[in-house]
């Protein structure tokens, strides 16, 4: 039987809670260095990656060693009600929060040409690669426009549900491999 998002949400939210501080940041830390040292992460010229908040897997690990790499870097900007469209980040960027008390670029640098590898919060995920994020569609409208991109979702192990399925929708799309703080899952399509 499947899950429902709504519950294993509200769960997942008040767990990630209980996570202490340095634990979060080692847990974090841990997950950034599964992804900069896949192949994903080093074949990929072009990476579209969230900019994470206190509570979130962070990523300016992830960040940094793209810069370091000289990569395309894009991060999110909503442009309306469950829109969102890529950004290119510089080092002299200067952001802004959003309604959604996430930072995004004040310029709108809007980037239109191939992305090679998203990097997608993701509250928990399921053994298909189904994530349950915050309910806002914002990933699953941007992978429906993105097809060929890899979708990479960053995960703490204890939301992975590797042994049960979410009730996902017709309009959900799932990711194409999982990394968290213990091992990298990839699905094959």
């Amino acid at each position: 039987m499947a899950l429902s998002k709504k519950t294993i949400r509200e769960q997942v939210l008040g767990a990630r809670k209980l996570i202490g501080t340095a634990e979060m940041k080692e847990l974090s830390f841990a997950i950034q260095r599964r992804l900069t040292d896949s192949v994903n992460f080093r074949q990929a010229e072009t990476i579209f990656v969230y900019m994470s908040m206190a509570e979130e897997i962070g990523t300016d690990r992830i960040i940094a060693a793209a810069e370091r790499q000289n990569k395309t870097i894009l991060v999110p900007v909503i442009t309306a009600k469950g829109i969102m469209r890529p950004c290119k980040l510089s080092s002299d960027t200067e952001f802004e929060k959003n309604s959604f008390g996430t930072l995004e670029p004040v310029s709108r640098d809007f980037y239109t040409g191939r992305i090679d590898l998203c990097v997608t919060p993701a509250l928990a995920v399921d053994k298909r690669g189904y994530r349950i994020g915050y309910g806002g569609g914002y990933y699953d409208r941007f992978f429906s426009e993105n097809g060929d991109v890899f979708k990479a979702a960053l995960c703490f192990e204890q939301f992975f549900f590797d042994e049960h399925e979410f009730d996902a929708k017709e309009h959900d799309i799932a990711v194409d491999g999982i990394f968290t703080e213990d091992r990298t899952i990839l699905f094959e399509k």
